[in-house]
Formats: structure tokens, sequence, C-alpha cells
């Protein structure tokens, strides 16, 4: 499903679901490294880069908005969103490039759109 994987040049690797190599492109010259590591399926959670003095960036998600993907694209009950994100995003590491996954404080939620499938643009 959805799983962590480096950033690949366009022609290199198949369009995945929630995919937009537009935004991953922009990070990447953002963050001055190509070795940054993207969460196949979430682009849509994407929030920006975390720095950290003296570690390479990370890509950093929005917690909130990954479980809202899950629920709302895969189908997934609150229960098994939060079960699926904690065994298989949370529990990960890949490396010091492992994306950084913000929690929000209560009422200062990050918001978000889910987008379309086939393309990767927001709604």
């Amino acid at each position: 499903m959805n799983r962590l994987n480096g950033h690949l040049p366009h022609d290199e690797s198949p369009e995945p679901t929630g995919h937009n190599q537009e935004l991953r492109n922009e990070l990447v010259n953002i963050g001055g490294d190509e070795r940054l590591l993207f969460m196949e399926g979430l682009d849509d959670a994407i929030v920006g880069l975390c720095e950290v003095h003296g570690q390479p960036p990370r890509v950093a998600y929005s917690v909130d908005a990954i479980l809202e993907i899950l629920k709302t694209r895969d189908g997934m009950s609150e229960e098994d969103a939060m079960d699926w994100y904690d065994f298989n995003i949370a529990g990960s590491y890949v490396g010091p490039y492992t994306p950084a996954l913000i929690l929000s404080m209560p009422g200062k939620r990050v918001q978000f759109e889910v987008g379309d499938e086939d393309d990767g643009e927001a709604e």
C-alpha cells in the first residue's frame, strides 16, 4: 500500500496514486538534496520540509492529513486508520531522511484537501 520510497526522477518510476511530481521537485530544490524520502500515495499530506541543525532535511507530513487520506481514499475506519498509521508509518525508520510526522495541537489543525487519485491535484 503506502510505503516509504526515495525520490526518483519522473521518467524512472511509475506515477503512483497521490503522487505530485511538481511538489516533489520543488521540495528537492528547496531542500537542496535529491535524497529526500517521500511516502507513496500521501503527497497531499505534505506540509513542507523539516530542518534540524546538523541533520539532513526531511519531508514533513501532517498526521491529521495522513489519517484523513487513509479514511477517505482507502475507506478505513478511524480505528483502522490509526492502527495502520501506527504500525506502517509511525513505526518506520529508513535512515536519516525518514520523513518527519507533524502532530497538530488541538485547535491548530493543518488545512488540506485530498487530491484526485487520477492526477494528484487538489480538488
